[in-house]
């Protein structure tokens, strides 16, 4: 949007988020570059990423099925379950009798015993399309313990040094950084398969603050659960040491206070284009 150098200032510094993490269109802001910049993180040793292997699964025999579905699902289930187990061995089992039939015919045998295998044969076929029939109406002839495409991993405990620098940024935007980190420290993963328990992730950082030439250290920023679990069983996710990080942190704090309370209404209520 057109507007003048002080309009498109006066918006960003009064929207913290569009300020700190910059954004690709942001109305009269335009495009805003991020003051936060976040290095590749490069493990500091070499690492083999081992393959995690897996297949499907039914669960058939597990009682929580009863927990979970009513009778006539449990009875769905059950009947799946069943034909797609059966499913393979029945195929293979239709096809050793029409081989059986074929060897029967070119050796002439007695009509009786042709016809004895003729009729074994249709009752298997039968059983395959009921069977076949089941899966249609769930939808899936998967088989069963089909092995399903791996992932590679990361394995547990490798270092990986990156570093975040803030460039120039408000005292605000510091408090809404820590903020963000703390929000994140929640639960600390990071990529897919979380539910295989991947993805979980510590860090440790030195905090250096940059005034023209002079770097100082302020203190460690640490996230996630401790390295050594305190013997008191408990911690917090997030946690500040430092007598000048933790100033810092409580000047920051107050980063709310600066923001243009427009910038926080709920998203139906604000006027397209905000």
């Amino acid at each position: 949007e057109k507007c003048s150098p002080r309009e498109r200032h006066d918006y960003i510094e009064g929207n913290p988020l569009v300020a700190l993490f910059g954004a690709g269109a942001a109305g009269a802001g335009g495009m805003i570059g991020s003051k936060l910049h976040i290095a590749h993180a490069v493990p500091d040793s070499e690492i083999k990423p081992p393959k995690v292997e897996s297949a499907r699964a039914h669960e058939d025999k597990s009682l929580r099925l009863l927990e979970v579905l009513p009778e006539d699902q449990q009875e769905l289930a059950w009947r799946f379950t069943v034909a797609n187990r059966d499913r393979a061995e029945l195929d293979r089992q239709v096809k050793a009798k029409e081989k059986e039939l074929n060897a029967a015919r070119k050796k002439s045998v007695g009509e009786a015993e042709t016809a004895a295998l003729r009729d074994e044969l249709k009752a298997l076929k039968e059983r395959l399309d009921d069977a076949v029939a089941v899966q249609k109406e769930f939808g899936t002839s998967n088989a069963i313990g089909r092995p399903l495409p791996g992932y590679e991993v990361i394995p547990a405990g490798a270092s990986i040094p990156h570093r975040m620098s803030l460039d120039a940024a408000s005292l605000s935007q510091v408090g809404l950084f820590f903020d963000a980190l703390r929000r994140f420290a929640r639960d600390p993963v990071i990529g897919a398969h979380r539910a295989h328990g991947c993805g979980r992730v510590r860090g440790e950082y030195a905090v250096i603050r940059r005034e023209d030439d002079r770097h100082r250290r302020l203190g460690t920023l640490e996230f996630g659960e401790p390295e050594n679990i305190p013997e008191s069983g408990e911690w917090e996710n997030f946690r500040l040491s430092g007598d000048d990080l933790l100033e810092l942190e409580k000047k920051a704090a107050n980063w709310r206070e600066h923001a243009d309370p427009a910038n926080f209404r709920p998203r139906a209520a604000q006027d397209e284009g905000q």
